[in-house]
């Protein structure tokens, strides 16, 4: 019996150390830049990888209504081929779908676009997204964050506009890339994922004394 209850706190401490790593994964938008003269915006699409070995193969962001957006550029990335789709009757783009590979160990894979026409006084645009990965499993990211600010299980994907009013320089020709997440939910995880582990390893520590004291 003792050896049974020492295997379950075991379990539930391995188990409590993998719970954030698979919690804290998303799919993000983030910018360093303000708008361009000519509406536009250097931003990049950051996918953690949600699939297990060999990982993602296929993710496609899927572009709201409004606004629509019909200049939208993907940057070249090594091992993925980007496509641009557009409703052919007003020319918005509807999705781009990124299909390839990332090599084994990626932790995060990134798309640099480039996104316009947008409104000067737009200040964030929703979109949803959706991830396939290698074994034909889907992971979908189109879960509404809340006015309250409580983060879904699979929140939608965000691109925040840092500055309504448009700056007076061009559109540059590639997107950057920056892998800058937000300060806060980056501390946010790591509490979470110390404190978790801070009670995996006393979890672990009682299970084996007890191992001792009962051999």
């Amino acid at each position: 019996m003792i050896r049974k209850a020492m295997v379950a706190t075991l379990f539930f401490a391995v188990a409590l150390v993998a719970l954030p790593a698979i919690a804290g994964a998303h799919t993000e938008i983030t910018t360093e830049g303000k708008l361009s003269a000519d509406g536009t915006i250097a931003a990049t699409i950051n996918v953690e990888e949600e699939c297990p070995a060999p990982g993602t193969v296929k993710d496609e962001l899927v572009f709201p209504s409004t606004p629509a957006l019909d200049n939208v550029t993907a940057a070249p990335v090594d091992g993925w081929t980007a496509q641009v789709d557009k409703d052919p009757t007003t020319g918005a783009v509807s999705k781009i779908t990124w299909t390839g590979s990332a090599p084994a160990g990626t932790k995060e894979i990134l798309f640099p676009v480039t996104m316009g026409t947008i409104p000067s006084s737009t200040d964030s645009i929703v979109f949803t997204s959706v991830q396939t990965c290698a074994d034909g499993s889907v992971v979908r990211w189109v879960e509404p964050i809340p006015a309250d600010g409580t983060e879904p299980e699979f929140p939608t994907p965000v691109l925040a506009i840092k500055a309504t009013t448009p700056d007076t320089t061009t559109a540059p020709t590639k997107a950057a890339v920056t892998t800058t997440k937000s300060s806060d939910n980056s501390n946010t995880g790591i509490y979470i994922g110390v404190g978790v582990a801070a009670v995996a390893i006393v979890l672990i520590v009682v299970g084996v004394v007890l191992y001792k004291r009962n051999k």
